[in-house]
């Protein structure tokens, strides 16, 4: 059995991971595949993630802040597992905390249109017009300016203010494998940071995926489980 975590990211839910599932079990049948909800505070998420890892061998799979979340918890139990980081947040030169807090404030979260989340949502897909990007927008419209949206603004401020409090920036002293991968048609995160922490890390990789942005899970599902099969085996030879 292999034991793989799929660890989502800011704002989103385990079912982000939908579109991914089947294709890492067609290629890992032996997968035990946990979907976790992270916890609101950051500090809490990496310590959920962190006690998964030391219950024994693994994969961990973190896309966006996920990823943010998978290295900080790398980091402090000090034991490898490999990583396959999905368009990771938090590495690199941390950005003007004002800068951010001008695109994830409560004032500025609060501030959006349905049209303005569906537009924002659409922007991170290579294809705006994606199947999956349909139906990710259609929940973030639907829930705009209701009990529920307000509920995640919440939620959203308080994962990035512990973002901010936590920002890894140089991971290349993370114990483990680094698989790590970003889309060409990315908003959100650039190929400089990303690139330079696989280069400094012992068993470091990067690539740059052609013609999708910054839902890999849902854009390249097929692409992301092969890499997930490639960490597993690692995995499997190590825990063997």
């Amino acid at each position: 059995m292999i034991r793989i975590l799929l660890v989502h990211g800011l704002g989103a839910e385990p079912d982000s991971f939908d579109a991914l599932v089947a294709p890492i079990r067609a290629r890992v049948p032996a997968a035990r595949i946990e979907r976790p909800r992270l916890a609101d505070r950051f500090p809490d998420a990496v310590d959920a993630v962190a006690d998964w890892m030391a219950a024994g061998p693994g994969v961990v799979v973190g896309h966006s802040m996920g990823g943010h979340v998978a290295l900080c918890a790398a980091r402090r139990i000090g034991r490898g597992h490999p990583l396959v980081l999905l368009a990771p947040g938090g590495v690199g030169p941390a950005p003007p905390p004002g800068a951010v807090w001008a695109v994830w404030s409560r004032a500025a979260l609060a501030a959006r249109s349905a049209d303005d989340y569906e537009r924002a949502m659409r922007q991170l897909y290579g294809d705006p017009q994606h199947p999956w990007a349909d139906r990710r927008a259609a929940v973030h419209r639907a829930r705009a300016g209701t009990a529920a949206g307000d509920r995640w603004i919440e939620r959203v401020v308080t994962q990035v203010a512990g973002v901010l409090r936590a920002w890894i920036g140089d991971a290349s002293e993370t114990p483990g494998t680094l698989y790590i991968v970003r889309g060409a048609r990315d908003p959100m995160v650039t190929d400089a940071p990303l690139a330079a922490l696989a280069s400094r890390h012992p068993a470091g990789s990067f690539e740059r995926w052609d013609g999708v942005g910054h839902m890999l899970p849902d854009e390249a599902p097929d692409r992301v489980a092969a890499l997930v099969a490639q960490a597993a085996s690692g995995s499997s030879s190590a825990e063997g």
